[in-house]
């Protein structure tokens, strides 16, 4: 995260963003960073919230930002915000294709491809993709190795997408 951080600011321009929806529940405040070298994104500074039940990896992840988004405001394409991390029984309709032994309970969503495909995290600290289109999972590694991933492709200048080739290689 601080490499692609560091030359967002480096190279980048950024101006204040003030985003209100139709949704009066639904509106956000950010830094909108552009660059050519990394890729832009809007960030949304730490709020001062407990960590409540999150994992301590996410824990310390949010004392540095909130949301960060590669795509624009209302669009699929970030990490959301600490608050509001649904399991995926709220998903019951994707999930369907779940490995045995994962318990949707206990995994969760925080943030998504701009294609809506989600990432996500299990209480156990594991952390990875799962696709919309066939509820299979593929996890990354941890929760760190999966935010370090994100940020990996952000530094690369790419969108952080579900690569559908992992899938079918029946991981």
């Amino acid at each position: 995260m601080s490499a692609w951080l560091r030359a967002l600011v480096d190279d980048g321009a950024w101006a204040l963003g003030l985003h209100h929806s139709f949704r009066g529940d639904w509106n956000a405040a950010a830094f909108c960073w552009w660059s050519d070298a990394v890729a832009s994104a809007e960030i949304i500074p730490p709020a001062r919230l407990t960590s409540g039940n999150l994992p301590p990896a996410l824990a310390k992840y949010y004392r540095l930002v909130d949301s960060v988004s590669w795509m624009p405001f209302g669009c699929a394409g970030g990490l959301y915000g600490r608050a509001g991390h649904d399991p995926l029984t709220s998903f019951h309709e994707m999930y369907h294709g779940c490995r045995a032994g994962l318990d949707p309970e206990a995994t969760y969503v925080f943030g998504s491809a701009a294609g809506g495909d989600k990432l996500i995290y299990t209480e156990d600290g594991r952390g990875g993709w799962m696709s919309v289109e066939s509820g299979r999972i593929r996890f990354l590694g941890t929760i760190e190795e999966t935010i370090d991933w994100v940020y990996g492709e952000l530094l690369a200048n790419r969108s952080p997408d579900l690569d559908y080739g992992w899938l079918m290689a029946g991981s």
